[in-house]
């Protein structure tokens, strides 16, 4: 509620801190109680449900912003006292999930070794390699709503943007699940990549408002099959007992690779927009050519040669 730079980034901090909380326990919870050919389907639903409020959250501010024009002139402090009901009702509703089993004082606590990870790491790393060059062409979903204002859209469309792509996350969430249950696992990786690849384009090519759209909905589908790929793979290929670890570590990696993809994106943007687009295209087709199909297909349950 201040204008302090590091007051907000503080704030932002924190909200990273408890949503990489959260993700991590859910997606176990989810690996936990479904069967392994359902984790897809799972991870859909869980997917359809969190992007909901992603795409009702900018539907509010949308409308905030339309019953209050001066929203700029101090609004957003009841913007935030709303968001901060919402988290509220969130930790009430906690309280009605099923409790979990109690451990004994006897059980114990299985945690890999460094020499564990580094096996599963190094035995996995040219799928490793390919999921951190796509990383690097994601950036900050800010970076969009920018560049949209400063070519000079009208405010009904920019103001838009992360509703649209949440609305079309929220669409495609579930089939893409679907699919990954049926095994179509490398020809998902293919299309999530190439639709990063058309979304550059799209901004790239600068056309009418319609293609700039076009490009939002594509980063909107890219955002939740990656998501979906990623923990739905996770789940296949560690161990039970070792998979809260895994997926840790890979919020912690995918972290450190979008602090420095979105770094890269603010210094390319300080010389031109289009250099964003021109990096983020460039490292979305060189994810394409480096695509592990053998390793893919070495983890099973995939009909694709």
């Amino acid at each position: 509620m201040t204008s302090s730079f590091l007051a907000l980034s503080f704030s932002r901090m924190l909200e990273r801190i408890s949503n990489g909380s959260i993700a991590v326990e859910r997606d176990k919870f989810v690996a936990e109680n479904s069967l392994p050919n359902e984790r897809g389907k799972a991870y859909g639903k869980i997917m359809l449900s969190k992007t909901m409020g992603c795409f009702l959250g900018p539907l509010l501010l949308a409308f905030w912003c339309v019953l209050y024009p001066s929203v700029d002139g101090g609004h957003y402090i009841s913007l935030i006292l709303v968001s901060l009901l919402f988290s509220l009702l969130a930790g009430w509703f906690m309280g009605f999930l099923p409790q979990e089993p109690k451990h004994t004082p006897q059980a114990k606590l299985s945690i890999p070794s460094w020499s564990e990870v580094c096996q599963v790491a190094n035995s996995h790393k040219a799928l490793l390699g390919c999921f951190v060059l796509f990383l690097l062409g994601r950036f900050n979903d800010g970076v969009l709503i920018l560049y949209l204002k400063d070519i000079g859209l009208s405010p009904k469309f920019y103001l838009a943007t992360i509703g649209i792509f949440n609305y079309v996350s929220l669409m495609t969430a579930h089939p893409v699940g679907r699919l990954l249950d049926r095994g179509y696992r490398i020809s998902l990786i293919y299309v999530t990549v190439l639709a990063l690849a058309l979304f550059n384009l799209c901004f790239l090519i600068k056309g009418e408002t319609w293609v700039l759209m076009l490009g939002v909905a594509l980063w909107g589908f890219q955002r939740s099959s990656f998501q979906i790929i990623l923990t739905t793979m996770l789940s296949h290929i560690v161990p039970s007992a070792h998979l809260g670890t895994a997926l840790g570590l890979a919020a912690l990696l995918k972290g450190i690779v979008f602090l420095i993809s979105c770094v890269l994106a603010g210094i390319l943007a300080d010389i031109s927009y289009s250099w964003v687009f021109v990096f983020g295209l460039a490292t979305s087709l060189l994810t394409l050519l480096t695509i592990p199909r053998k390793a893919i297909r070495n983890l099973g349950h995939t009909h694709e040669s």
